[in-house]
């Protein structure tokens, strides 16, 4: 590896070299490297990031509520603001 990288003053590596030194890329797969998990959201205050979290869970709440209300039959059941009911069985004539 050392040696490949003082090749580098010399010019550029040739793709052999390359994977004789690093070995090869797709060999590693996927997930090789370490990843944190996606933020919620991003916010700068703890105060905000609280906040946002307890509306999305009134909001998952009241999702919640109005899909048993569907699934039980009660067609006029309301749904939060900016959310899709879930899809209804198919009915054969």
């Amino acid at each position: 590896m050392r040696r490949a990288a003082l090749r580098l003053l010399d010019g550029p590596l040739r793709l052999s070299e390359f994977r004789a030194a690093w070995g090869d890329p797709r060999e590693r797969g996927r997930g090789w490297e370490a990843r944190a998990p996606a933020p919620f959201c991003h916010a700068l205050r703890k105060q905000v990031r609280k906040a946002l979290w307890e509306a999305y869970g009134m909001f998952f709440a009241a999702y919640r509520v109005a899909a048993e209300k569907l699934k039980e039959g009660d067609w006029t059941a309301v749904f939060p603001p900016g959310s899709f009911p879930p899809r209804l069985p198919v009915v054969t004539a």
